[in-house]
């Protein structure tokens, strides 16, 4: 049992990691779209002194939408890992109760 609950544990680890790993790459997409929004306002409204410092902002925030999708990604494969681990170890378990079983 100790065995599950430090599977289950490290499962519970991954997909937390999983879930935060997602929602910060969903806020990065959703301020990118606001910049260029704001980008698109400022070329529409002929501010180009503000134009340039827009256009920074949004190269960096795709680099952060990049890195997000790449840590959620990540997180994503480690957790599939975990749960193929857990499977492995439940059937190998489950396995050897049913021989122990059988055999008495």
């Amino acid at each position: 049992i100790k065995d599950y609950i430090a599977l289950l544990g490290s499962i519970k680890v991954a997909f937390s990691a999983r879930a935060k790993n997602h929602s910060v790459w969903q806020h990065a997409l959703t301020t990118l779209g606001k910049k260029k929004e704001s980008e698109q306002k400022l070329q529409l409204g002929g501010k180009p002194e503000k134009l340039a410092q827009v256009q920074q902002e949004i190269r960096e925030w795709e680099s952060k939408v990049e890195e997000g999708q790449k840590n959620f990604e990540a997180a994503s494969k480690t957790l599939k890992q975990e749960l193929k681990r857990f499977e492995a170890e439940r059937a190998a378990e489950f396995k050897s109760k049913f021989i122990s079983y059988m055999e008495a």
